[in-house]
């Protein structure tokens, strides 16, 4: 996937290089956006929206803020059933080419990911029906997402990327009068990220 949006993004054939670094995006932009990210293995398809702010640091570089939150499905037999809910959080780094009437850009950043997990069934294991289980839950996990986007006027853009987090969900175990214990099970809940947005410069 990675592999792909870089050969788009340096293919690109109806996008002209920077002419001047004036005739190009805004200096600030706060970055309105809402999507979905398709089922996996592991979640079931799911609406996602979210906020970004973003700052012209040196032409042609973008370096933004982005907060996305989701709420997704879990649905792999060999996991608990239940509602994730994610807060995204990332750092990303742009690199655009275009004019102000369409500009593409491609980016890469560093995504810590804020979970929750409603239960609905617990998973069906031998070692934890022997267990008195307290509580499940999804822990944070920090991970990595590239992207490749296209914006049209300045204020209209579009952005698929990839996004990998492999998060622990977590078993609290009654200690039976010492407290408590934790099994931990890993998981991978990356996944395809699609969005539409509106940008404000400010």
């Amino acid at each position: 996937m990675q592999e792909l949006i870089l050969t788009l993004f340096l293919l690109a054939p109806i996008v002209p290089k920077n002419p001047v670094a004036q005739d190009t995006v805004a200096d600030a932009n706060i970055h309105f956006v809402v999507g979905f990210r398709p089922g996996t293995n592991m979640v079931n398809l799911s609406p996602e929206v979210g906020v970004r702010i973003e700052y012209l640091v040196l032409h042609p570089i973008i370096i933004r803020a982005s907060a996305d939150l989701n709420m997704a499905k879990v649905k792999n037999p060999r996991f608990p059933s239940g509602q994730r809910r994610s807060a995204d959080l990332a750092v990303e780094a742009l690199i655009y080419r275009g004019r102000k009437r369409f500009t593409s850009f491609i980016g890469v950043g560093a995504v810590y990911s804020v979970n929750g997990f409603h239960l609905d069934r617990q998973l069906a294991d031998p070692l934890l029906d022997s267990l008195e289980v307290v509580k499940t839950d999804i822990e944070n996990r920090i991970g990595y997402r590239i992207f490749l986007g296209f914006r049209y006027r300045e204020h209209w853009s579009v952005e698929i990327g990839f996004q990998e987090t492999r998060p622990d969900f977590s078993f609290k175990i009654n200690g039976m009068g010492d407290g408590y214990n934790y099994l931990y099970k890993k998981s991978d809940l990356s996944t395809l990220r699609l969005t539409v947005g509106y940008l404000i410069p400010f």
